[in-house]
């Protein structure tokens, strides 16, 4: 039996999970997730090429232990892309590896919302003109903090998008005021982007992306792979 080699292995490194993706003729093929906390390399299976995006940096001695030699984007070695703030080696490798894939698949200005253990909006000029953006504590980072900081309220580990507005009980209060405050936050952001960009696709990515789509109808697409697609683009960028 003939064992198939994968053409790359795109490693989404984060800070709650570590998503592994295989690609085979542009085709994303099959993915997983490994928790972060107490990471450890899985089995991986033959591939000739592997790309990482890591805002992880204790964890990336071990991610580079992989072989073939993964390649590790960052604001200094990613093509195409100008990276347009302060200090662009604070830029998270995540947001500009989606920054650079939203260029390449959408030809417009886009505004990127990634929902993750923080939630980050961005803009990227049509020109491949990374600008910036803003981060908030992600839906689970929240509720986290929210016991963590108070005596009396719990953890809530399930979240899912609330039938109404008023909470009737501490739980409901709870997780309708992260559901619909994020999509508040997250509606203004929009506005605020389009009026330097006005004609800005909204692209959202990550675990929450579907659901917050139901009601932030300002989001135009909906690619809750958009970090392994654009990996999997600069590899094909790289290999130039």
């Amino acid at each position: 039996m003939t064992t198939l080699t994968y053409d790359l292995l795109a490693i989404d490194a984060g800070n709650t999970t570590v998503v592994f993706g295989y690609f085979k003729n542009h085709q994303l093929i099959k993915k997983f997730r490994v928790e972060t906390t107490n990471f450890a390399l899985p089995q991986i299976e033959p591939v000739n090429k592997i790309l990482i995006s890591s805002v992880v940096p204790p964890i990336d001695h071990i991610l580079a232990k992989l072989s073939p030699q993964p390649i590790f984007i960052t604001s200094q070695n990613i093509p195409d892309i100008k990276v347009n703030i302060l200090n662009p080696s604070e830029a998270g490798a995540d947001r500009i590896v989606n920054a650079y894939g939203a260029y390449k698949l959408y030809n417009s200005d886009c505004i990127i919302i990634d929902f993750g253990t923080a939630t980050t909006v961005c803009l990227v000029r049509k020109e491949g003109i990374y600008e910036g953006g803003a981060i908030i504590a992600g839906i689970k980072t929240s509720l986290k903090a929210l016991n963590q900081f108070t005596a009396k309220i719990p953890l809530f580990e399930h979240f899912s998008r609330p039938s109404n507005y008023l909470g009737k009980s501490t739980e409901e209060s709870v997780l309708m005021g992260q559901y619909w405050g994020h999509v508040g936050a997250l509606k203004n952001f929009i506005a605020l982007y389009k009026q330097n960009a006005p004609q800005a696709k909204v692209i959202a990515t990550g675990g929450y992306a579907k659901m917050f789509a139901q009601d932030i109808k300002e989001i135009d697409i909906v690619d809750e792979d958009l970090t392994l697609k654009s990996l999997e683009l600069l590899g094909r960028a790289l290999a130039n």
